[in-house]
């Protein structure tokens, strides 16, 4: 999907976590939800190293 010129498009998220929301990539004390690397990768467009396990 990154080598197409016709797809484009955007995804907005908390930074962090609100004591009212819980859809940030931190948690409220700065603890990551998710890994990481996995979502460098994404970003990026690199395969995914293997399956992605939700913590």
């Amino acid at each position: 999907m990154h080598a197409s010129s016709a797809l484009a498009g955007a995804c907005w998220t908390q930074l962090t976590d609100a004591y009212h929301e819980v859809n940030g990539l931190l948690t409220a004390d700065r603890v990551p939800e998710c890994d990481l690397d996995a979502l460098r990768r994404a970003t990026l467009g690199q395969a995914a190293a293997g399956p992605v396990e939700n913590t």
